[in-house]
This record gives C-alpha cells, structure tokens and sequence, in this order.
C-alpha cells in the first residue's frame, strides 16, 4: 500500500507541469529602433498560431 501511495504521489507531483499550459507557434521579429545613432529601443511584432490568437 505504501508503495502505491508514493507511486501516485510522483505521478501527481510530475504530471502537473504537463497541463500547466497548452503549446504555441509564435512568429517573432525584432527590429532595433535608434536615434541620433544610439539604440532607444526594440520593436517586437509576435505572429501568434490561430490557436492562440482565437
């Protein structure tokens, strides 16, 4: 008995990270943005899978 309580116990301690989140396809780009030669900034544009972005 004691065997299975601990066999059920790693198999809850481990199969919670397996439904935390569902998986996602993101496109990224980013674009360094500057002013008078110095970086101001980065412009990122994330393209979410139809999935996600429903």
């Amino acid at each position: 008995m004691m065997k299975l309580r601990r066999l059920l116990a790693a198999f809850g301690i481990f199969s919670a990270g397996a439904i935390a989140h569902p998986h996602s396809f993101i496109d990224m780009n980013t674009t360094f943005v500057a002013k008078d030669q110095r970086l101001v900034g980065l412009k990122m544009v994330w393209v979410m899978d139809e999935i996600t972005s429903a």
